[in-house]
């Protein structure tokens, strides 16, 4: 991903150190949530729960049923950094 944006920006913006500029202005919100994403994994994975069979049974219905998976990880998944960036330099037009 970064270097898509990266590509595009330094390709679709003249001045390189306002291009660089653009670039962290679109991934510091993606990378931001990638983060606090990662934090909520440590504690996922590393649950109390799971220690014991029963109560890691009930953690894994509630924690990794399918729709409940999706939700959580699609947004990192479908992500595509090429309308981004597309997408923010349309309004600088």
């Amino acid at each position: 991903e970064d270097a898509v944006v990266l590509a595009d920006c330094l390709a679709e913006i003249p001045d390189a150190g306002a291009a660089l500029l653009q670039y962290a202005a679109i991934r510091k919100p993606r990378t931001d949530a990638v983060i606090e994403g990662s934090l909520g994994n440590a504690s996922r994975f590393h649950n109390q729960a799971l220690g014991q069979q029963e109560s890691a049974r009930k953690y894994m219905a509630t924690q990794w049923e399918p729709n409940v998976v999706r939700k959580r990880y699609d947004w990192l998944f479908e992500y595509d950094a090429t309308s981004a960036v597309r997408h923010v330099l349309a309004k600088r037009s």
